[in-house]
Parts: C-alpha cells; structure tokens; sequence
C-alpha cells in the first residue's frame, strides 16, 4: 500500500527534477556544444 502524502511528494520531486534538466538541457543547446 502506497501512502498517497508520500506518493504526492515523490511526484513532485521528480517533476521538479524533469524541469531542471530541462532547463539545463536548454541552456546547454543555446549556448551550444563545447
């Protein structure tokens, strides 16, 4: 059984997760490859 609190931060974790790697991956493509 998984606890619906704890499943709510996990997500939010890694969307929060998902966002900065896609900024960095952003960030990394304008600035170009080095």
């Amino acid at each position: 059984m998984i606890d619906p609190a704890r499943a709510g931060v996990v997500m939010t974790c890694v969307g929060g997760a998902e966002i900065l790697l896609g900024l960095y991956r952003a960030a990394r493509t304008s600035a170009g490859p080095r």
